[in-house]
């Protein structure tokens, strides 16, 4: 069973590329593969350096960040909410795929993106939060400023 689901898409993964090659030709095609893996690229070396910012930042480890075990921590449920955030906004991952690296459902994941994007202005610790937010979006948005500066 296995080896037909292994030719049925291999089979429709060829039957795009020569879709793709009618359209664009062997040039585009080729520009549009490696421009989607340099782009795939990117955003996981973006994603990565979310996560070692973040932890960085609350001087926590990816695996007490990633760790299934319950915790009352407001620092490490913080610094959870901002990195789902930081990569949903940033990196073009949904809920699923951030939560399979959180090692976390796609409605916690949901849960601490809307926590992020409802912070009120009145409550002391969701002030701090937002506060913490900023600093690390500036941050990440001069690593992205640098990279293209730099052209990698």
């Amino acid at each position: 069973m296995k080896k037909t689901l292994e030719s049925k898409v291999s089979l429709e993964l060829l039957t795009e590329v020569i879709r793709s090659i009618d359209e664009f030709g062997v040039d585009g095609t080729l520009t549009i593969l490696k421009e989607s893996r340099d782009m795939n690229e990117g955003t996981m070396e973006l994603k990565n350096f979310i996560f070692s910012y973040v932890c960085r930042y609350y001087s926590l480890s990816k695996s007490k960040l990633t760790s299934q075990k319950k915790s009352n921590s407001e620092q490490l449920y913080n610094a959870k909410c901002i990195i789902s955030y930081l990569i949903y906004k940033n990196c073009g991952l949904n809920q699923h795929q951030i939560g399979k690296e959180m090692r976390r459902s796609y409605s916690i994941i949901s849960r601490y993106i809307n926590h992020i994007q409802s912070l009120s202005n009145n409550i002391p610790s969701e002030i701090k939060l937002k506060e913490d937010l900023n600093i690390i979006e500036n941050d990440i948005n001069r690593y992205k400023l640098n990279k293209l500066k730099n052209g990698s």
